[in-house]
Formats: structure tokens, C-alpha cells, sequence
């Protein structure tokens, strides 16, 4: 809970002056009470009418100023509190997806969405709530208590000390209410999770659902999370209920042991009938205090919970960073290497084993082999979306972990099976690499890409919003897109991973026209599933089960048999030459 209040610590001094704001809001709150033993001692019990009645104004005329004055610094405490708990959250949620976009792409593939995006929201409110209530409730209630408790004593020490004892036994009670809603509000937090990761994932899978029939089963399954969720809050709820009218029993103990205590001081002439109520008054005053301070119990509880969540995150550490003095790569002059590389994920079985390869400034290299190879893997290692268990990557000898990643990445450009669209303009999707770029470059990358004549049948043009992920486009236009937005981008290296291998064979020809030319003069890895697309390659690298099994052109392939030609044969078993039966 401490590590959560260093959230604070940039705006210590606003909190300083809500501090005392309130603190002055108590005095004046204390300093009304005293009101009461003059109105009661002075006024009503005054032998003389007119002394009496003028006892009678200067009271009201003082309780009016005192809690004008109150209500000023209450207003500017609550004004300032509330701008500082506001400004925490969006630290906390800045904090967690600023964290999130360093993590490695093996972070992100073993996470569900629902349960990140639940963090950002969800959690990071609820550690909003449990920060503001130290600082509001806290610091409101809890100095009303101090003042008022030193009134009492003032009044009467003795008797003070006599009813004190009583608060200590809430500390009992507090620790196990505390303890018991942490717990609750923890599975209550990781339900909500669920419940967003579910809805996330069955809407942005509608189509499969509604093809398959499956929306009752959907909707079924949706209701068994929302019933989980709903008796994870409602045993939250209920305990947090129970705490209250126990703390309350607690206090009322306190405060009958008050009433018989000073009346009988009363009934001895020990006590004066004004300093009895002006106790009463004070004493009843802690009452809804030390209900609001039961409060900030439940919402502390709920924010150790969230925060625990939140800070699993922000201490899984950034594997993939740039070390201090990084150097700045410019584009390849020679040649890009893979120098005995072995990778493993997460340390487990070895995805890739001992394999090294060249690959020369401007040239083109194709890794094809089965599914499970290890084509797209080897392919991360080059921009560092994953880093190498042993071995490098080497770009003009500087081994690609000594590189900055910005630039690193900045000269590379990268076009996959899987396009990601935003949901945003055509334009602003193209120039999504350089959002510097003119209208006019955008336009000729879309030319490029073989993109433009559809483009401008768009009812906006390229203005014309897609939708989330491109889903208003079809597949062969959002690769186009996907291409032009490497074109614009203008880098020296190309990865394409199957960036043919869905489409039609229309769309095919129109998106390997455009990657013709997307890969002129540009060093170039290509992962090809379909054997046709890396005939021309320079070379050809076939994997095997996370090793390199041939190399060479196409045609040495072939001749030598093995993997490729099986491969290749397969693809093309069942095309007749034209005119044969």
C-alpha cells in the first residue's frame, strides 16, 4: 500500500496544503462545538434576560462565521483532492501502458487482452479510490477525530482517559474485516478480468461465432462469468456490510460509556450542565468519523488488491531495452548475419538450434520449410521482437543487442500474413511509419502498393474510416495498405512474413506486383509458405525442426532433393501441364 502511495509523491505539496485545510476545517469544526457550552452554561442558564439574549446573537453570529469559514477550506481541501486523486489515476494507467508497450512481444502472446485492458481500468481506479480516501478521508476525518478527542480531554481528562479504552477492541475487528475484503475484492478484480477478456474475445471473433451457430452457447458462457462475477462482488459487499454495523456497535459502547460517565459527574455538581452537552456534542461529532474511517478500510482493501495486479505488470521487467550506449544503426553496407543461433522460449525446448547464415546488403533470402520450423521466429530475432538464447544477429558486425532499438527497428520494415489496421483514415493507416508524410507521398506509396484505384472508390477517398482492424476492407486491399504503409516508410531491410499466403489469386498477383516492387534494391527476408513466390530468391534457406536442413537457389533444390523438392512437390502435385490428361 506504501509503494502505491509513492504515486503521491509529485504532488506532496498540494497534499500538504489539503492537509491543512483540513486540519483547519477541524479546528473551526472543534471551535463551533465550544459555542455550545456558552449558549447552555451562559445563555439558558443566565439569571439576567438581556445578558442572556446577547450571549444568544454573539453565538449565532460566531457559529454562522466559524462555519462559513469551515465550509471555505472544506470546499478548497475537497477541490484540490480531487484534481490530485484524478491526476493519480491517470499516472497509474500512463505508468501500466507505457510498461506495457516495452514488454516483449512473448509478454504479450501469454496474456489476454480483456485481463490488460482490466488492469488500466478496473484496477487502476480502484488504487485511485484507495490513494484519494488516505488523502480526503484521512486527512478529513481523521484530524476532525484528533481535534475533537483533544476537546474532550480538555473538557475532562479524567473521564477522557476512562472512555478511551474502548477504542483499542476495534482494532480486532478492523484487521479481520481488512484481511477478509482484500481477499474478496481480489477474486471480485480478476472475475471483472475475465468478464472483459470474455467479451473482448467473442466480439472480435463475431463472424466465426455467427458462422458456426454458436451465439447461445456464447451468450451461456458469458452468463456463467457474469454469475461468477456477481457472487465475487456480492461476498465483497457483504462482508464490507457486517464491518459496518460492527464498528458501530463498537462505537456505541464507547459513547453510552461517555453518557453515564459525565451524567453522573452532572448528578454529583462535578460537571456543568454546559460542559455535559458540549462533550455530548463532541462526543456524538466522532460518530460519523470513525464510520467514514471504517470506509477508507473497505476502499484500502480493494486497492492493495488492484494494486497487487497492477504492480505484477510493472515489475515484470523489460527484457528487450537498449543498453546504456547504445549505438545508432544506419543502413546495411555489407551484410546482415545469424551467427550460431539458438532460441528457446522461456527457456524451454529449443524452437531454433545452431543456425547461422548470411545475408548480403540488397539481397534477397527465402526461409520456407514446414509449419513449426521456425521460419517467423528466426525472422524476430532481426528486429529483437524476441532475443537470441545463444549465439547474434549481426548487423555490419554490431551485434543487434549493442544497437539502439529505435533504430534498430526504424530500418526495418516489416509486412505480415496477419495485417493490423487501425481504426482510423486510409491515409493515416499508409502514414502510420511517417506521419510527416504529404498527401501527395501517401498517394504515390498507394500507387506503389497497387492500392490507389481502390482506394479512391472509397466514399471518402483516403479519408475513408476502416473500421477496428480494417474490417470494412478485404483482405487483398488491407495488404495493400499494409504495403504501402512499408513503401512510404522507405526502409532498407523488408521482412515479409507470408504476406501472400491468404489471398485469392487475383489478389495474390496484385499484392506480389506490389511487393516486387516494395523489394527493389532493398535487403530482403522473406517467410514463404507458397514455393512460387521464392523461385528468384538469392538464396534459399529450408528449416527443419529448428535447424537449417538445405540451402541454395532454387534450382540446386530441387536437384539435390530432399525437404525443398518434397515440399515443392506436394504443392504442385496436382497441377497438369496445360493440354495433358
Amino acid at each position: 500500500y506504501f509503494r502505491m502511495l509513492d504515486f503521491a509523491r509529485p504532488y506532496a505539496f498540494k497534499l500538504l496544503v489539503v492537509a491543512v485545510c483540513f486540519a483547519l476545517a477541524g479546528a473551526l469544526e472543534v471551535a463551533s462545538l465550544g459555542q455550545v457550552q456558552q449558549v447552555l452554561d451562559h445563555g439558558f442558564l443566565n439569571a439576567d434576560p438581556v445578558a442572556a439574549r446577547g450571549v444568544l446573537i454573539h453565538v449565532a453570529l460566531t457559529v454562522v462565521g466559524i462555519m462559513a469559514l469551515k465550509g471555505f477550506f472544506s470546499y478548497f481541501a475537497d477541490v484540490l483532492n480531487n484534481g490530485v486523486s484524478n491526476a493519480l489515476v491517470v499516472d497509474v494507467r500512463g505508468r501500466v501502458f507505457d510498461h506495457y508497450t516495452r514488454l516483449p512481444l512473448s509478454f504479450h502472446s501469454h496474456q489476454r487482452l480483456g485481463q490488460m485492458v482490466s488492469r488500466l481500468g478496473y484496477d487502476a481506479a480502484y488504487m485511485q479510490t484507495g490513494i484519494s480516501d488516505v488523502v480526503g478521508r484521512v486527512f478529513g476525518s481523521g484530524l476532525r477525530i484528533v481535534f475533537l478527542v483533544a476537546y474532550i480531554f480538555y473538557l475532562n481528562w479524567h473521564l477522557a482517559l476512562q472512555v478511551i479504552v474502548i477504542f483499542p477492541l476495534a482494532m480486532g475487528p478492523l484487521y479481520f474485516f481488512g484481511r477478509k475484503i482484500r481477499r474478496y475484492a481480489s477474486r471480485d478484480q480478476e472475475r471483472m478480468a475475465d468478464l472483459s477478456s470474455l467479451a473482448q474475445e467473442v466480439l472480435a471473433g463475431i463472424r466465426v461465432v455467427a458462422a458456426f451457430a454458436r451465439e447461445d452457447h456464447e451468450r451461456a458462457r458469458f452468463r456463467v462469468v457474469l454469475k461468477n462475477h456477481y457472487h465475487a462482488v456480492m461476498q465483497k459487499l457483504r462482508m464490507a456490510a457486517l464491518s459496518s454495523p460492527v464498528m458501530e456497535v463498537i462505537g456505541a459502547v464507547g459513547i453510552a460509556l461517555m453518557i453515564y460517565l459525565a451524567g453522573s459527574q452532572v448528578v454529583d455538581k462535578a460537571m456543568t450542565f454546559g460542559a455535559f452537552g458540549s462533550l455530548m456534542v463532541a462526543t456524538f461529532s466522532l460518530y460519523p468519523h470513525f464510520k467514514s474511517l471504517n470506509g477508507v478500510n473497505v476502499n484500502i482493501q480493494n486497492a492493495i488488491a488492484a494494486g497487487t495486479r497492477v504492480f505484477e505488470v510493472l515489475d515484470t521487467p523489460v527484457a528487450i531495452a537498449d543498453k546504456p550506449g547504445a549505438k545508432t544503426l544506419k543502413a546495411p553496407k555489407r551484410k546482415l548475419s545469424f551467427e550460431h543461433v539458438t532460441f528457446a522460449y522461456g527457456g524451454g525446448h529449443a524452437v531454433l538450434k545452431d543456425v547461422s547464415f548470411e545475408l548480403k546488403a540488397g539481397q534477397r533470402l527465402a526461409l520456407v520449410g514446414p509449419s513449426g520450423a521456425g521460419k517467423s521466429t528466426l525472422a524476430d530475432l532481426l528486429p529483437r521482437f524476441q532475443d537470441v538464447s545463444a549465439g547474434s544477429v549481426r548487423w555490419d558486425g554490431t551485434d543487434v543487442r549493442d544497437a539502439s532499438l529505435e533504430s534498430l527497428r526504424g530500418q526495418i520494415g516489416v509486412v505480415t500474413q496477419e495485417t493490423f489496421l487501425f481504426n482510423d483514415s486510409i491515409a493515416a493507416n499508409i502514414a502510420y511509419g511517417r506521419p510527416d508524410a504529404s498527401r501527395a507521398e501517401v498517394e504515390e506509396a498507394a500507387k506503389a502498393a497497387n492500392a490507389h484505384a481502390f482506394v479512391m472508390e472509397q466514399a471518402q477517398g483516403y479519408d475513408t474510416l476502416i473500421g477496428e482492424r480494417g474490417v470494412r476492407l478485404s483482405g487483398g486491399q488491407r495488404q495493400r495498405l499494409a504495403i504501402a504503409r512499408a513503401i512510404l516508410k522507405n526502409p532498407p531491410v523488408l521482412i515479409l512474413d507470408e504476406a501472400t499466403s491468404a489471398l485469392d489469386t487475383q489478389s495474390e498477383r496484385l499484392v506480389q506486383q506490389a511487393l516486387e516492387r516494395l523489394m527493389r534494391k532493398r535487403t530482403t527476408l522473406v517467410i514463404a509458405h507458397r514455393l512460387s513466390t521464392v523461385r528468384h530468391a538469392d538464396e534459399i534457406l529450408v528449416l527443419d525442426k529448428g535447424q537449417v536442413a538445405q540451402r541454395g537457389k532454387h534450382a540446386e533444390l530441387l536437384k539435390q532433393g530432399g525437404l525443398y523438392a518434397r515440399l515443392y512437390r506436394m504443392q504442385f502435385a496436382d497441377r497438369k501441364p496445360r493440354g495433358k490428361k
